[in-house]
């Protein structure tokens, strides 16, 4: 009889460790481009999880169309190609990071003294 209340109170707890476990509350995010630089850009690519995906020309000012990530955080490696310099976002990893949440999200990118690349994340919607 005692071992059935072991097996029983064994189910019992792991399912409410299972059941109480934080469930992944990201979802698709749609990610688009601003250029707050006064600089036009000749190619603009964001590599997320791997995955490359090239935004093409985004003149200075303008804001591109959104693109969909299955998973993205609030900053990412962007490459930017754009008044014959290349600037690089080259993050550490995303350790500690929680991916966003189901929605649209505009990388707001410009340059700090001309020379480094800088990102604002904001929420759309």
């Amino acid at each position: 009889m005692l071992s059935k209340m072991k097996i029983s109170t064994f189910f019992v707890l792991s399912a409410l460790i299972l059941f109480s476990c934080e469930q992944d509350d990201f979802g698709p995010a749609q990610i688009r481009i601003m250029n707050s630089s006064n600089i036009d850009f000749d190619e603009v690519i964001v590599n997320i999880a791997g995955t490359d995906h090239n935004y093409s020309e985004l003149n200075a000012g303008e804001v591109s169309d959104y693109i969909t990530f299955e998973k993205a955080y609030r900053y990412a490696y962007i490459e930017v190609s754009g008044g014959d310099q290349d600037f690089i976002l080259q993050p550490v990893d995303y350790v500690g990071e929680k991916p966003l949440s189901e929605g649209k999200y505009t990388y707001d990118l410009d340059l700090l003294d001309g020379q480094s690349l800088t990102l604002a994340l904001i929420k759309d919607e």
